[in-house]
């Protein structure tokens, strides 16, 4: 076996390892988290909710005087999202070391986030028993069943291809080859109404600073001018209010004046 085959094993060995760990500790039984991925993370780090118009960006994480903070690329469809919520858990979990430091320095870290975030949306026992459950229908259809398990579990079409086959679980070399824009044909073809999943739902939202902010502003330590400004990008909607607010206190001088 070659060298990068066992840094390979390994990696989906600890990976899997963590998340079934992670998921008996949170949730005490193995369920589909879905979209309450995100409310995991955020009892974790700091989540800053972005729109950025570019396919190929998910999220980040990154660590700086002890506060942890998770960027999400909300232009992304929601399945990409949730996936991606899973993937920076596991850099998070490193980033505060709940993942040993020995066992981080043999991995491919990349591909342990990979693992991880399928191993805890698409958790193996629930998998196997979907799969062999529909199976045993006499009308078994291998693309509704991935359909179908990709909105149980809200995760990505070729998600969950991929870790069927990692499971040992047979999928036809055609399925596997299947992008997104396939699944959906595959989905229209099945006369399937299209799921909310497959759409993005754009968010801009940094709570944190925002709650920083407006308590500042109510000790006065800013002016509206400059608690808008901080938050046009963070909190939108809170910065359009805050901005709207200070037009009538000048038009409230502008009156009196007159």
């Amino acid at each position: 076996m070659k060298l990068t085959d066992e840094i390979e094993l390994l990696t989906d060995s600890i990976a899997e390892k963590q998340a079934n760990s992670f998921v008996a500790n949170h949730f005490g039984d193995w369920i589909f988290i879905g979209a309450s991925i995100e409310t995991v993370i955020m009892e974790q780090a700091v989540v800053i909710y972005q729109d950025v118009a570019d396919p190929e960006y998910f999220g980040a994480t990154i660590r700086s005087q002890g506060i942890s903070q998770v960027a999400i690329n909300t232009r992304q469809n929601l399945r990409n999202r949730y996936s991606s919520v899973a993937h920076e858990l596991w850099h998070l979990l490193v980033l505060t070391n709940q993942v040993p430091a020995n066992q981080v320095s043999q991995l491919n870290n990349e591909r342990a986030a990979d693992h991880f975030a399928a191993s805890v949306m698409l958790p193996e026992m629930l998998v196997k028993r979907y799969w062999q459950a529909a199976k045993h229908q006499a009308n078994f259809n291998p693309v509704l069943s991935i359909i179908q398990l990709a909105d149980l579990s809200a995760m990505p079409y070729v998600a969950v291809t991929r870790r069927l086959r990692e499971l040992g679980l047979r999928v036809s070399t055609e399925l596997q080859a299947y992008d997104e824009r396939a699944w959906k044909l595959a989905r229209n073809r099945l006369d399937l109404v299209m799921s909310p999943l497959d759409e993005p739902q754009p968010i801009v939202s940094f709570s944190a600073l925002k709650r920083a902010v407006l308590q500042a502003l109510k000790l006065k330590q800013l002016t509206l001018d400059e608690a808008a400004t901080m938050l046009t990008h963070a909190e939108p909607t809170v910065a359009a209010k805050l901005w709207a607010q200070r037009r009538q206190q000048l038009n409230d001088v502008a009156t009196h004046d007159d």
